[in-house]
């Protein structure tokens, strides 16, 4: 990607995204961007499915560093060997996904909890 200053002013993420994607298609590669990490955004579902299917049987899939760090220094009276989807890496994530997968993914149990996911992503959108 470009140094920063040649995408121009935005005015939010949406537009930052869609210039990405317009001039640099459905994988783009952000070097180190403001001191963080390497980023690779991805704009096509299939190549989140292949990603995903490729994965080991306990992958790894940092993101909630702050969460895990709460859960496990600030509160880890609290929440000592209780893990989450979102917090669960490795071994750890795999027992806890087998356990709910049944539970989380069908159909009819999936109807009665999108409604209120919609509510709450419509809103999230229109404010």
């Amino acid at each position: 990607m470009p140094v920063i200053g040649t995408i121009g002013p935005k005015e939010n993420f949406y537009e930052i995204a869609e210039y990405l994607y317009k001039n640099f298609g459905p994988i783009v590669k952000l070097d180190g961007l403001l001191a963080r990490a390497n980023m690779v955004i991805l704009y096509d579902p299939d190549l989140y499915e292949q990603i995903f299917r490729a994965e080991e049987v306990n992958p790894l899939r940092p993101g909630f560093a702050t969460v895990v760090y709460f859960r496990e220094e600030m509160k880890k009276s609290t929440f000592d060997g209780v893990y989450g989807l979102t917090t669960a890496q490795g071994s750890k994530w795999r027992d806890f996904r087998t356990k709910v997968n049944p539970a989380l993914l069908k159909p009819k149990l999936v109807k009665l909890y999108t409604p209120g996911l919609d509510d709450i992503a419509r809103d999230m959108v229109a404010r």
